[in-house]
């Protein structure tokens, strides 16, 4: 399992530096662009915004296709490692001044997931 989770955190880095790259840009409005057209496309995740400007991205991801397919294989904390634990290295990698906050997810139990991106 370490091993899993230091390669999980490597290529989520590597995935943030090039989504930034992809996107010409790392800023909030790129980042609300990839959660939108990249992690939300094919209703992968469905979100209710809370707010968005140039300085915070809030959101809760209130469905979870990922969450769901783990709970339906009883390997929920596999799922956990392998998809939500990326999203704080992907922060990094992405752009090191915006931080996120989020206390919950889907995959643990919760009845959602509470994304909260700052840009510092």
């Amino acid at each position: 399992m370490a091993i899993a989770k230091r390669v999980i955190t490597e290529d989520a880095i590597l995935s943030g530096r090039i989504l930034a790259e992809k996107y010409s840009g790392n800023s909030i409005a790129e980042l609300k662009k990839i959660v939108k057209e990249i992690w939300a496309r094919d209703d992968a995740i469905e979100i209710r915004m809370i707010k968005e400007d140039e300085k915070e991205l809030c959101f809760d991801v209130i469905y979870c296709g990922y969450a769901e397919m783990y709970k339906k294989m009883g390997i929920r904390e596999l799922g956990y490692i392998l998809c939500c634990s990326r999203d704080f290295p992907f922060t990094e990698g992405f752009n090191p001044e915006i931080s996120l906050k989020r206390t919950k997810t889907l995959m643990e139990g919760a009845e959602y997931c509470d994304f909260r991106y700052r840009k510092e």
